[in-house]
């Protein structure tokens, strides 16, 4: 479903498979304000701590761009990132995909860092690992 503010309709699906599982999940790249994209990663992983899957392994994927004229034949990699900043990515908010990946590396150390010491108390609480998958890299010179 397309919905307005939070929603949540893998977690039904997620939760029914009591076996140990990957989860690898995004906030997506349609929200354009950076506030409400950084808020919905806030709440992607109060979201995930709550459901309380301690054996899980959950990475939080970054967002990666798409790029102008991808379709067209002929296209070639990007040299180098500069070259790929001086291309067009305003249009479609690109530019600001690095900030918000840059705000969930900050939401990743803060979450671990409490996973770290939650874990040393007794009892310990119900709080998964979350690493962060980071495709940003690998990806962003690929115009083609």
């Amino acid at each position: 479903p397309n919905c307005q503010e939070y929603c949540a309709p893998w977690v039904e699906r997620y939760t029914s498979n009591p076996l140990k599982t990957l989860l690898v999940a995004n906030v997506g790249a349609h929200i354009n304000d950076m506030l409400q994209n950084q808020a919905a990663t806030d709440r992607l992983v109060e979201a995930i701590d709550q459901l309380g899957r301690v054996d899980d392994v959950v990475l939080l994927r970054t967002t990666v761009p798409g790029h102008r004229d991808c379709m067209l034949p002929g296209i070639s990699p990007y040299k180098d990132y500069r070259q790929y900043e001086s291309s067009d990515t305003t249009k479609w908010n690109w530019h600001k995909f690095k900030y918000n990946n840059d705000h969930m590396d900050r939401v990743m150390s803060q979450h671990n860092a409490v996973y770290k010491n939650k874990n040393r108390l007794q009892p310990p609480q119900k709080m998964p690992k979350i690493e962060m998958l980071d495709v940003f890299p690998m990806t962003i010179l690929r115009a083609d």
